[in-house]
Order: structure tokens, then C-alpha cells, then sequence
């Protein structure tokens, strides 16, 4: 049973939640150790929180996922993990990490108890709202940062959760791109998203989305008037124009994997994080 219940968790997903860290590194505190004691806790408060959400969107969809070419292996719909465990399972984890949360801070407590509200939302009912599917997955990063910086009682700055959400909003669509290359077909054939997302669809809002957040970044970049910020820009855009290249080259449903598996991106990154950190610390 551990198995296929880590499987069923999708420890291979919570790389999302280093997003709570952002706050610590914006705010120039890289090297306060006691903030980094609050705030660790906090992300995995965030792992346990994600991968209940996972278990029990998995228990909705299992019906559907048992037709799916792909998903059929996954341990639920095969009957590997049963729908009962997994909800007694799920319940387990958003109790612990709701208890984590308490015992943090109360505000990461509430943003805590607001994702779970959202994530069993949004496997009930709003991942078949064409348009709010989007909206909602880029909300979870929103929450994320914003817990990550009461965690540490500090703020994040507009121009962090602007960019945060639309690099979520940009990397939704890719997801939803690389699903619809790997059937060939309509999504609503083999996925539980919401019909009417189409290559072109996808193709048109990316595009869109992938320009606004270029824009609102590099107005952030040049606002902050460090040379370090401003040298970051072209490392965003290059990293997400290849990102674009590649998954349209790409046959896996992965995105991590595209980028790791990418010597340019991964360089890009290195780098773009690297002078952030030099760019927000006295190092």
C-alpha cells in the first residue's frame, strides 16, 4: 500500500512549493537562519496539503481515469490504491498539515485553509469551468507565496505575485498543450478538462499571457534599478522562449521534466536565480 500511495501523493510535484521561499529571497534575508526555521516547516505543511488534494481529485476522476489511455496505471483507477484508503489518506494529510499551519502562524494558517478550500473546489466542480481551471491553478501559486511570506511575517510585493501568477497561467497552458499533443485529439476526449481547449486555443493565450508576463517582469526588473535585475530579463525570456520550443518538440505530459532535461533552460535558471539572490542580499 505505501507504494502506490506515495505514487498516488506525487512527491515528483512538489517542486510547486518552493515558491513559498520566494518571499525569504525577495526581502533579502537568504542568510537569516531563524527565517529559514519558520518558514521550512511551512513548505512542508504545503507537500502534505498538495498531495491530499491529489488523492482525492484521483478518487473523483476515477471513473474517468480508468478509460484514459495514460491514467488508467495510475494506482487508484488500477485498484492498487483503494478510494477509501485514499480518502482516509487525504484526510490524514490535510489534518497534519492544517496542524502544521496552526502552529506557524495564524495568517499562514488561514491562507493554508484557503488552498484546501480551492484545491477540493476545484476537483469538485471548477476544473471543468473552461477559463477558471486556469485561473484557479495560478491562484494556488498566488496562495503559496503569500503563505511563504506570512510565514516570516513580511509582505510580497505586487510585482512578485503579478509575475508568479502569470508564469503559473503561461505554464497551465503548456500543460494543457503537451495533454492535447499526446492524444491528438480534443482534450475533453481523453482528459476531465473542459472542452473547447484546442491547439490554437492554447496557442492564442499563450502567447498572450507569455507577453504580459514579459512585460510586467521587465517593468519590475527596471523599477528595482539594480544592473543585476535588469541582466535577469533576458534570462526569463530566453528560458521561456525555449521552454516553448521544447514542449511543442515533446511527447511527455511532464513539464519538469522538460525543463530539466534541458541544458539551456536549466542554465537560464541557475542563473536568473543566482542574481536574484545577489540582487536582494548583501552577500
Amino acid at each position: 500500500m505505501l507504494k502506490p500511495l506515495l505514487i498516488s501523493s506525487r512527491p515528483q510535484q512538489w517542486y510547486k512549493n518552493l515558491v513559498l521561499f520566494l518571499g525569504i529571497i525577495l526581502s533579502g534575508n537568504v542568510s537569516n537562519l531563524d527565517m529559514w526555521l519558520e518558514i521550512i516547516p511551512g513548505f512542508f505543511v504545503f507537500c502534505a496539503l498538495s498531495s491530499a488534494g491529489y488523492l482525492i481529485n484521483d478518487v473523483l476522476d476515477v471513473e474517468r481515469d480508468r478509460v484514459h489511455q495514460v491514467k488508467y496505471a495510475r494506482p487508484i483507477p488500477s485498484g492498487e490504491l483503494s478510494a477509501t484508503h485514499a480518502i482516509l489518506f487525504a484526510s490524514v494529510f490535510f489534518s497534519a498539515g492544517l496542524t502544521g499551519a496552526y502552529f506557524i502562524d495564524i495568517d499562514f494558517l488561514l491562507l493554508s485553509g484557503l488552498y484546501v478550500i480551492l484545491t477540493i473546489s476545484y476537483s469538485l466542480l471548477l476544473k471543468r469551468i473552461i477559463g477558471i481551471d486556469l485561473l484557479v491553478i495560478s491562484s494556488g501559486f498566488v496562495i503559496r507565496i503569500a503563505a511563504g511570506a506570512a510565514s516570516i511575517d513580511i509582505e510580497a510585493t505586487p510585482w512578485a505575485i503579478a509575475s508568479v501568477f502569470l508564469l503559473a497561467f503561461v505554464l497551465v497552458l503548456e500543460k494543457r498543450r503537451l495533454e492535447l499533443n499526446q492524444s491528438g485529439k480534443d482534450i475533453r476526449t481523453d482528459t476531465p478538462y473542459p472542452p473547447n481547449y484546442t491547439n490554437r486555443t492554447t496557442e492564442t493565450l499563450t502567447v498572450f499571457v507569455t507577453s504580459t508576463l514579459i512585460v510586467v517582469y521587465s517593468i519590475s526588473a527596471i523599477l528595482n534599478g539594480s544592473l543585476f535585475m535588469i541582466l535577469t530579463i533576458p534570462l526569463a525570456a530566453i528560458g521561456l522562449i525555449r521552454y516553448h520550443i521544447k514542449v511543442r518538440r515533446q511527447s511527455t505530459t511532464s513539464e519538469i521534466e522538460v525543463v530539466y532535461k534541458d541544458r539551456l533552460i536549466m542554465l537560464c535558471l541557475t542563473a536568473w536565480v543566482a542574481l536574484i539572490i545577489v540582487t536582494f542580499n548583501d552577500l
